[in-house]
């Protein structure tokens, strides 16, 4: 009887002192799910919170091998879902006019069917895995610095509007089209400053859009902390919110965002008296997803590091999880293409001291 109570107390301290699993907030706004977050995680009992990263590789365009083949410069690349070991096995999708050819350096994705998706110049090539040309669609579409074949057949792109008078603003905006390129829906916009605005605020203005796990990630750094999820029919499905602490723009910012225009001195000089910058800086400079529909968010919290930034981590479902100490992955504060992550996998792009760059493959080990 004895030996019965304790076990009952020892079982009794453990679910009434163990660790707790929050109840997630969720709301609804005009018919659509609002998942709010807050400045601490949600605890969730068996969910991953963050992870560590093992090198597992490196793709070194130094190399005389890897030189050999050509490859002496690398500006995007696509990650498919096989196991790989960075040892170089073919070429295709040649730069030039013909079939399977494109005209100028191609933005690169694989399909969650795994076909790789190349576009440029108003043309966009579908391959197999190994490199087999399936198809190849040539676009109505101007001004456009990205598009992605969905698996139903859409097009998610991003266009440009540029102002027909100086005055006007310039748009950029994430469309949604059919597989002729008839134009569905306006999914996001952001638009930024004429040039010439007395005054002209010094952030990027980005505007983003991810593709996972049939669902469309969209955020701007004109709104607060808020990411829309749409389906590939364009339906706004829900929206992922989060409470986050305001950051002022370091020196450091300042510096390097006038930077870019030191080239040309009077132009400088311009910027200098053209450009302001505000008390704090956007909630968030880019995000990105992984094969499962993780959303890695980078946000302007200095992180543990130099030159490392808070990275905020939610799970498929929208919910604030986790955080990680993550490099900014950017030069100059503009988006990066340098990243990819798949299959628990982390691939970057890196820039070495000689002047050449690398693809720095690790394994995430996941914690919880």
């Amino acid at each position: 009887m004895k030996k019965l109570i304790y076990l009952v107390l020892i079982l009794s301290l453990f679910l009434f002192c163990g660790p707790k699993q929050e109840k997630v907030e969720r709301i609804m706004e005009d018919g659509v799910e609002v998942v709010v977050n807050h400045i601490e995680p949600y605890r969730i009992k068996g969910e991953p919170s963050t992870f560590t990263l093992e090198e597992e590789f490196v793709i070194d365009l130094e190399r005389d091998d890897i030189a050999e083949v050509g490859l002496t410069e690398i500006q995007d690349f696509a990650v498919d879902s096989f196991d790989a070991q960075g040892n170089h096995i073919k070429s295709f999708c040649l730069k030039g006019q013909g079939p399977g050819e494109l005209p100028g350096a191609p933005m690169m994705m694989f399909t969650e069917n795994d076909e790789l998706m190349a576009y440029s110049g108003m043309k966009l090539l579908l391959f197999e895995p190994d490199g087999a040309l399936l198809r190849e669609v040539k676009t109505n579409l101007k001004n456009t610095s990205g598009a992605t074949c969905l698996d139903n057949g859409n097009y998610l792109c991003l266009i440009i509007r540029y102002p027909e008078e100086w005055t006007d603003n310039t748009i950029h905006m994430i469309m949604l089209y059919d597989s002729q390129f008839n134009e569905i829906k306006e999914l996001d916009r952001i638009e930024t400053f004429p040039m010439v605005a007395q005054r002209i605020k010094g952030i990027r203005h980005n505007i983003l859009a991810e593709v996972s796990c049939g669902k469309i990630f969209t955020g701007s750094q004109q709104r607060d902390y808020e990411i829309y999820v749409y389906d590939f029919s364009g339906n706004l499905i829900k929206k992922i919110r989060k409470d986050y602490i305001n950051v002022p723009p370091s020196e450091e910012y300042k510096e390097r965002f006038l930077g870019m225009f030191k080239s040309n001195p009077s132009v400088y000089e311009a910027a200098k008296k053209k450009i302001y910058f505000p008390s704090s800086l956007p909630p968030f400079h880019y995000f990105l997803t992984d094969e499962k529909g993780r959303l890695y968010v980078m946000t302007y919290e200095k992180g543990i590091n130099p030159g490392e930034y808070m990275f905020d981590i939610f799970n498929p479902e929208g919910i604030f999880v986790g955080r990680k100490s993550l490099k900014g992955f950017s030069i100059l504060e503009m988006l990066p293409l340098n990243i990819k992550i798949r299959n628990d996998h982390f691939y970057y792009i890196e820039e070495k001291e000689s002047g050449f760059r690398q693809v720095v493959v690790y394994k995430m080990k996941w914690e919880k």
